[in-house]
């Protein structure tokens, strides 16, 4: 899985996300992605002063985009966007 975190005001890529360093975040029914869980699992001050969206390219080769209202949570095999 590949997360970025994308600035809707410019064209500027705020962060790549990696869930599996230095803690793996990766285990059935956590909910991930959220913007209280970006401000804690990221050190980017970016985050907090601009609206961002998030795109995730899965195992399968499929985008999601995820907004700053919506939370990620995974499946057993797979994963659900939910709104927040």
């Amino acid at each position: 899985m590949n997360i970025n975190i994308n600035s809707l005001e410019s064209d500027e890529k705020i962060e790549n996300v990696n869930l599996k360093s230095p803690i793996n975040y990766i285990f059935k029914h956590n909910e991930l992605l959220s913007s209280e869980f970006l401000k804690y699992f990221i050190n980017n001050e970016l985050i907090n002063d601009s609206d961002y969206e998030i795109e995730i390219l899965d195992n399968n080769c499929n985008f999601t985009n995820v907004t700053q209202d919506q939370c990620v949570v995974l499946g057993d095999d797979d994963f659900f966007v939910l709104q927040k």
